[in-house]
């Protein structure tokens, strides 16, 4: 009998593909669903007082806005803050200020995160001619942001594609955001 039933855990519990899902696999995961939008034409910033707020989950409520500010830089603002609360952030990393990470083309968000990178409420994004510097944007193709954003208390994971040319010459050209919570997504995810 003891047998039997050793034999019956071993196949009941080796890996079987009518399980239950888990919070945080693969974005492929069938329970995912991307709101995707193609901005046509893109938006191009061309002067330094203009923004752009981007709506991730197009429920006419701005989630962060991107602008200049200052010097070499471009900021990227979460509109949604409360002190000690849940809040919308963006990958970035804090060496002497919160610079965004600028992430490759199918990049998981969230990924595991190197010392010093965390979601944060904001940031700079980096504009500027210098080959050395590690968390540049300025002449990087298939970048993007990856965000975490918080709808009714939820965590929802996003993605903005950003190309930037300097400081007051930047294109936001598409986003998206996986409506279903605690489910990453790949940077450039479309469906």
């Amino acid at each position: 009998m003891a047998l039997i039933s050793v034999s019956w855990l071993m196949f009941s519990c080796s890996g079987s593909d009518d399980g239950d899902m888990i919070v945080n696999e693969s974005p492929e995961s069938p329970e995912s669903v991307i709101i995707y939008t193609d901005l046509e034409p893109d938006f191009i910033s061309d002067d330094q007082n203009q923004s752009y707020d981007i709506d991730l989950n197009n429920d006419g409520k701005t989630d962060f806005i991107l602008n200049k500010d200052g010097g070499e830089y471009l900021a990227l603002e979460s509109q949604n803050y409360t002190n000690g609360g849940l809040n919308n952030g963006v990958l970035s990393i804090s060496p002497f200020g919160t610079y965004v990470i600028p992430v490759g083309e199918g990049s998981k968000i969230p990924r595991v995160y190197n010392s010093g990178e965390s979601f944060s409420i904001g940031g700079y994004i980096l504009a500027e001619d210098c080959e050395s510097c590690e968390y540049n944007w300025k002449d990087q193709d298939k970048k993007f942001i990856a965000i975490k954003l918080i709808i009714e208390g939820k965590v929802h994971y996003a993605w903005v594609q950003l190309y930037v040319e300097g400081p007051t010459q930047w294109t936001v050209k598409d986003y998206a955001f996986n409506a279903t919570p605690d489910i990453p997504i790949l940077a450039g995810q479309t469906e």
